[in-house]
């Protein structure tokens, strides 16, 4: 029998939400990246992490033990690392990301062989909600964020300004890290309720009780959160991303620009940004309203095909773990 392991950085709530996932479905063993030497132990290594100079830094680790590694990241950081690493992908028996990403990065020069196709979303069937109750009259609405630029924190506070000042009865739960807490704790008057490091039990309660899930993002790697929701049976709205497009993440998309780099100064790293306009994005906010109130049908076909494709993803995932 094959023994197989998933390395990642367990103190980082998105890797490891993800990693476990895929673990608990698996039956495999989770290696936080400060015990690099322990996958001697196993046949095949599944390494889960960002694209950027940290992950190289514990992949040559990874390789010095273990050459059967299964590259599994996000690629919105792509370009300007690439060609620092392109050897070392090399070495890497296989790449596990979106192949929507692929052409893009391939614009600015970031060619990536060995590429497994595989639908980048993996989450726990405890998300899955099969049966909701909606409010038509006082409107839940729900948003991840971070401090990340990409993250479109400041869209939230103009969002909400433009939903009560239209008349729309809402509240806004914002699920955040310390420093957007800090943040938005003070936009309360703009019916913004934001949430300091929710567990993920209380979280996946909390979506049953959300209509719409809102991503105000400039780019994703995974979506996690979108997938998260569209299982809740939530309505999401969200920009014309790489991966929303490619597995129909999202009930109504909003119009994004071509994609361009931007450097985060914070995490030293570039992303591939999608602009998209404010006022599209409200106007789709009160579109997802209106599936609510006369079409919910339309959210609830694409949960079920989604559902369809993440139990596909992971028989072929399976495969190559075996």
């Amino acid at each position: 029998m094959v023994k197989t392991c998933i390395v990642t950085d367990i103190g980082t709530p998105s890797f490891s939400s993800v990693a476990k996932y895929i673990a608990d479905e698996f039956k495999i063993d989770i290696i936080d990246v400060k015990n690099i030497e322990k996958v001697k132990e196993y046949d095949k290594v599944l390494f889960f992490w960002w694209y950027h100079d940290t992950a190289f830094r514990h992949l040559s680790s990874l390789l010095k033990y273990n050459d059967n590694v299964i590259f599994y990241f996000t690629i919105e950081h792509v370009p300007y690392i690439h060609r620092k690493y392109a050897k070392m992908l090399d070495d890497v028996k296989k790449i596990a990301v979106s192949k929507s990403w692929l052409s893009i990065v391939k614009t600015y020069g970031a060619e990536i062989r060995n590429v497994i196709d595989v639908i980048p979303h993996f989450v726990s069937n405890n998300f899955v909600v099969n049966a909701k109750q909606y409010s038509v009259t006082h409107v839940r609405l729900c948003t991840v964020l971070s401090s990340s630029p990409r993250k479109g924190v400041e869209n939230v506070i103009r969002l909400a300004r433009m939903l009560k000042k239209s008349g729309v009865h809402f509240t806004w739960y914002v699920i955040c890290s310390d420093d957007v807490f800090s943040l938005l704790y003070h936009y309360y008057c703009y019916n913004i309720k934001a949430i300091n490091r929710l567990p993920i039990l209380n979280y996946k309660q909390l979506l049953k009780n959300i209509d719409i899930y809102v991503c105000t993002s400039y780019t994703e790697g995974f979506g996690l959160p979108l997938l998260e929701a569209s299982l809740s049976k939530c309505v999401v709205v969200a920009p014309s991303l790489p991966t929303v497009i490619e597995y129909n993440l999202a009930d109504v998309i909003v119009p994004t620009s071509e994609p361009h780099l931007v450097y985060d100064v914070r995490h030293m790293v570039h992303f591939i940004m999608f602009d998209y306009d404010v006022n599209d994005m409200f106007n789709a906010i009160l579109e997802a309203i209106q599936i609510i109130r006369e079409d919910i049908g339309r959210a609830w076909d694409r949960t079920l095909k989604l559902r369809q494709l993440i139990t596909e993803a992971m028989r072929r995932l399976a495969r190559w773990l075996s």
